[in-house]
């Protein structure tokens, strides 16, 4: 119980990108607006307790192995 689950998928950071494409890319949501709405209600941030506030937040590789929680529970990891 709490954590990270042991399936949590995990999506590889190359480059920059934004986080509406990354959470879109990874399949985690189905659409760009469901993902701002989410933002909006400050649903999204890191697993260590950061929110993320802004739609147009850039995922870059010096996040790599920190998780995305977004909601209560999915969880993406970067890697």
């Amino acid at each position: 119980k709490g954590g990270v689950p042991d399936d949590t998928p995990e999506f590889v950071v190359k480059d920059s990108v934004g986080l509406l494409d990354l959470l879109v890319q990874s399949k985690l949501f189905s659409s760009k607006g469901e993902v701002r709405r989410l933002v909006k209600q400050k649903a999204i941030g890191f697993l260590d307790g950061d929110k993320i506030t802004t739609d147009d937040f850039v995922i870059n590789e010096t996040h790599k192995g920190w998780v995305i929680k977004a909601g209560k529970r999915k969880f993406l990891k970067l890697v």
